[in-house]
């Protein structure tokens, strides 16, 4: 009688063919890690940009604010864009702004 070949071998497979099993499983594992990688320094970046975005906002409507005396908070970004465009259209009618953002700073 021969012994049956242990559960977790197969008949047939040579040791070449078990290293290259090995090769190709390590070599899948290590791309699914860098792909992981990948993902997460791009999240890393957009959550970087987005607060960029946000601080830039923010600069952006209370130097408006400032230089119109107008709330600007709590107004949509498209309004606060069109006083820009308007304050822009017309500099001098709106020539007085500049010296009175000047003296709310010093």
């Amino acid at each position: 009688m021969t012994p049956s070949p242990a559960p977790h071998t197969f008949p047939g497979v040579t040791n070449q063919e078990t290293t290259l099993l090995y090769i190709l499983t390590t070599l899948a594992q290590t791309c699914a890690a860098l792909a992981a990688f990948v993902g997460a320094v791009g999240l890393f970046r957009l959550q970087t940009l987005r607060d960029q975005h946000a601080r830039a906002e923010r600069d952006l409507r209370g130097l408006i604010e400032r230089a119109t005396g107008r709330e600007s908070f709590r107004q949509p970004v498209e309004d606060v864009l069109a006083t820009l465009d308007e304050f822009d259209a017309d500099p001098a009618r709106h020539n007085d702004i500049m010296p009175r953002v000047a003296g709310r700073t010093a």
